[in-house]
Protein backbone atom coordinates (compact mmCIF):
# COMPACT_ATOMS: atom_id res chain seq x y z
CA UNK A 1 0.00 0.00 0.00
CA UNK A 2 1.22 3.14 -0.97
CA UNK A 3 1.87 6.57 1.31
CA UNK A 4 -0.64 7.81 -0.71
CA UNK A 5 -3.12 5.19 -0.70
CA UNK A 6 -2.46 5.52 3.50
CA UNK A 7 -2.96 8.93 3.93
CA UNK A 8 -6.21 8.68 1.84
CA UNK A 9 -7.30 6.15 3.87
CA UNK A 10 -6.95 7.87 7.32
CA UNK A 11 -8.03 11.47 6.06
CA UNK A 12 -11.53 9.20 5.05
CA UNK A 13 -11.80 7.31 8.80
CA UNK A 14 -11.05 10.69 10.09
CA UNK A 15 -13.88 12.52 8.28
CA UNK A 16 -15.77 9.81 9.09
CA UNK A 17 -15.26 9.85 12.92
CA UNK A 18 -15.84 13.29 12.50
CA UNK A 19 -19.09 13.58 10.87
CA UNK A 20 -20.09 10.03 13.13
CA UNK A 21 -19.21 11.86 16.17
CA UNK A 22 -21.24 15.56 15.66
CA UNK A 23 -24.91 13.71 15.69
CA UNK A 24 -26.37 17.79 16.02
CA UNK A 25 -24.35 18.57 12.66
CA UNK A 26 -26.20 18.48 9.16
CA UNK A 27 -24.87 15.53 7.46
CA UNK A 28 -22.67 16.74 4.33
CA UNK A 29 -22.77 14.85 1.02
CA UNK A 30 -19.69 14.57 -0.41
CA UNK A 31 -18.84 16.13 -3.57
CA UNK A 32 -18.61 14.18 -7.37
CA UNK A 33 -19.39 14.63 -11.28
CA UNK A 34 -16.94 13.66 -14.32
CA UNK A 35 -15.11 15.03 -17.47
CA UNK A 36 -14.79 13.66 -20.54
CA UNK A 37 -11.06 14.67 -20.89
CA UNK A 38 -9.43 14.07 -23.99
CA UNK A 39 -12.08 11.55 -25.15
CA UNK A 40 -12.48 9.53 -22.15
CA UNK A 41 -14.78 10.12 -19.05
CA UNK A 42 -12.82 10.85 -15.66
CA UNK A 43 -14.72 10.44 -12.52
CA UNK A 44 -14.43 13.60 -9.92
CA UNK A 45 -14.61 13.14 -6.34
CA UNK A 46 -13.63 14.43 -3.12
CA UNK A 47 -14.71 17.98 -4.97
CA UNK A 48 -15.77 21.04 -2.78
CA UNK A 49 -16.75 24.61 -2.63
CA UNK A 50 -15.97 27.22 -0.49
CA UNK A 51 -15.80 30.80 0.17
CA UNK A 52 -13.16 32.99 -1.56
CA UNK A 53 -11.70 35.88 -0.45
CA UNK A 54 -14.36 36.96 1.58
CA UNK A 55 -16.40 38.29 -1.49
CA UNK A 56 -19.28 36.49 -1.39
CA UNK A 57 -18.25 34.53 -4.07
CA UNK A 58 -17.56 31.08 -4.25
CA UNK A 59 -13.97 29.12 -5.20
CA UNK A 60 -15.11 25.27 -6.19
CA UNK A 61 -11.67 22.69 -6.80
CA UNK A 62 -12.68 19.36 -8.68
CA UNK A 63 -10.51 16.38 -8.24
CA UNK A 64 -9.77 13.23 -10.44
CA UNK A 65 -7.27 10.85 -8.33
CA UNK A 66 -6.21 7.57 -10.04
CA UNK A 67 -5.15 5.18 -7.02
CA UNK A 68 -3.72 2.66 -9.21
CA UNK A 69 -0.69 5.02 -10.20
CA UNK A 70 -0.71 8.12 -8.01
CA UNK A 71 -2.13 10.84 -10.75
CA UNK A 72 -4.13 13.26 -9.83
CA UNK A 73 -5.68 16.21 -11.50
CA UNK A 74 -7.14 18.87 -9.80
CA UNK A 75 -9.21 21.61 -11.63
CA UNK A 76 -9.81 25.31 -9.88
CA UNK A 77 -12.58 27.38 -10.95
CA UNK A 78 -12.36 30.88 -8.59
CA UNK A 79 -15.22 33.91 -8.20
CA UNK A 80 -18.47 32.05 -8.77
CA UNK A 81 -21.50 33.92 -8.13
CA UNK A 82 -23.71 32.54 -5.47
CA UNK A 83 -26.42 32.45 -8.28
CA UNK A 84 -27.86 29.80 -11.36
CA UNK A 85 -26.41 31.39 -14.76
CA UNK A 86 -24.56 30.61 -17.81
CA UNK A 87 -20.69 32.39 -17.67
CA UNK A 88 -17.64 32.34 -19.64
CA UNK A 89 -14.58 30.79 -18.02
CA UNK A 90 -11.23 33.01 -18.16
CA UNK A 91 -7.57 32.89 -17.99
CA UNK A 92 -5.77 33.79 -14.60
CA UNK A 93 -2.96 35.89 -15.49
CA UNK A 94 0.18 36.26 -13.97
CA UNK A 95 -0.08 38.40 -10.72
CA UNK A 96 -3.70 39.00 -11.10
CA UNK A 97 -5.43 38.94 -7.97
CA UNK A 98 -8.44 36.62 -7.79
CA UNK A 99 -9.87 38.60 -5.05
CA UNK A 100 -10.59 41.83 -7.16
CA UNK A 101 -11.45 40.97 -10.31
CA UNK A 102 -15.11 39.61 -11.18
CA UNK A 103 -13.74 37.15 -13.99
CA UNK A 104 -14.57 33.40 -13.28
CA UNK A 105 -11.20 32.34 -13.29
CA UNK A 106 -10.07 28.92 -14.09
CA UNK A 107 -6.63 26.56 -14.29
CA UNK A 108 -5.54 23.04 -13.35
CA UNK A 109 -2.71 21.59 -11.95
CA UNK A 110 -1.54 17.77 -12.26
CA UNK A 111 0.41 15.84 -9.53
CA UNK A 112 2.32 12.50 -8.91
CA UNK A 113 2.61 10.72 -5.93
CA UNK A 114 1.69 14.30 -4.29
CA UNK A 115 3.99 16.65 -5.68
CA UNK A 116 3.03 18.92 -7.97
CA UNK A 117 3.79 17.99 -11.82
CA UNK A 118 2.09 20.30 -14.29
CA UNK A 119 0.21 23.90 -14.13
CA UNK A 120 -2.31 24.01 -17.49
CA UNK A 121 -4.20 27.32 -17.96
CA UNK A 122 -7.35 28.42 -20.21
CA UNK A 123 -7.05 28.89 -23.75
CA UNK A 124 -9.70 31.71 -24.28
CA UNK A 125 -9.55 32.36 -27.79
CA UNK A 126 -10.16 28.90 -29.82
CA UNK A 127 -12.59 26.84 -28.23
CA UNK A 128 -16.07 27.60 -25.83
CA UNK A 129 -14.92 27.57 -22.18
CA UNK A 130 -18.45 27.56 -19.98
CA UNK A 131 -19.93 27.11 -16.88
CA UNK A 132 -23.12 27.02 -16.38
CA UNK A 133 -24.43 26.81 -12.87
CA UNK A 134 -27.64 24.34 -12.72
CA UNK A 135 -28.02 24.65 -8.87
CA UNK A 136 -27.57 27.09 -5.55
CA UNK A 137 -28.86 25.71 -3.04
CA UNK A 138 -28.40 27.32 0.40
CA UNK A 139 -30.74 25.22 2.62
CA UNK A 140 -28.78 22.22 0.93
CA UNK A 141 -25.72 23.99 0.81
CA UNK A 142 -25.06 22.62 -2.55
CA UNK A 143 -23.54 23.43 -6.27
CA UNK A 144 -24.38 21.75 -9.69
CA UNK A 145 -23.61 22.57 -12.77
CA UNK A 146 -21.90 21.34 -16.57
CA UNK A 147 -18.93 22.95 -18.24
CA UNK A 148 -16.61 22.54 -21.00
CA UNK A 149 -13.23 24.07 -21.51
CA UNK A 150 -9.88 23.71 -23.08
CA UNK A 151 -6.47 24.22 -21.24
CA UNK A 152 -3.02 24.14 -22.23
CA UNK A 153 0.20 23.11 -20.98
CA UNK A 154 1.50 26.36 -19.26
CA UNK A 155 4.68 24.74 -16.78
CA UNK A 156 5.82 21.64 -16.10
CA UNK A 157 7.33 21.10 -13.30
CA UNK A 158 8.66 17.83 -12.97
CA UNK A 159 8.41 14.64 -15.41
CA UNK A 160 6.85 11.68 -14.71
CA UNK A 161 6.21 8.15 -16.21
CA UNK A 162 2.37 9.79 -17.21
CA UNK A 163 2.51 13.14 -17.94
CA UNK A 164 -0.84 14.01 -19.17
CA UNK A 165 -1.38 15.59 -23.12
CA UNK A 166 0.12 19.21 -23.69
CA UNK A 167 -3.95 20.09 -23.75
CA UNK A 168 -6.80 19.08 -21.45
CA UNK A 169 -9.88 18.72 -23.78
CA UNK A 170 -12.97 18.86 -21.47
CA UNK A 171 -15.97 18.31 -23.63
CA UNK A 172 -18.64 18.05 -21.23
CA UNK A 173 -18.11 17.88 -17.39
CA UNK A 174 -20.97 17.74 -14.59
CA UNK A 175 -20.19 18.75 -10.87
CA UNK A 176 -21.98 18.60 -7.67
CA UNK A 177 -20.24 19.72 -4.28
CA UNK A 178 -20.92 20.74 -0.59
CA UNK A 179 -20.50 24.61 -0.33
CA UNK A 180 -18.27 24.81 2.61
CA UNK A 181 -18.59 28.14 4.43
CA UNK A 182 -15.94 29.41 7.10
CA UNK A 183 -17.33 30.44 10.72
Amino acid sequence: MTVHTKNTILFTLSLLCFVACSEDEPQIEPGDGEIFLNGELLQLGGASAFSNCGTGKLEAALVHVNESNGRSLQINISNLPAQTGSYTLQKEQSGQNRCTTNLLLTNARTSYQNVLAERFSIIESSTINELIITRFDTIAARLEGRFQMTLVLEEQIRSDPENFSDTLRITYGTFSVPILLND
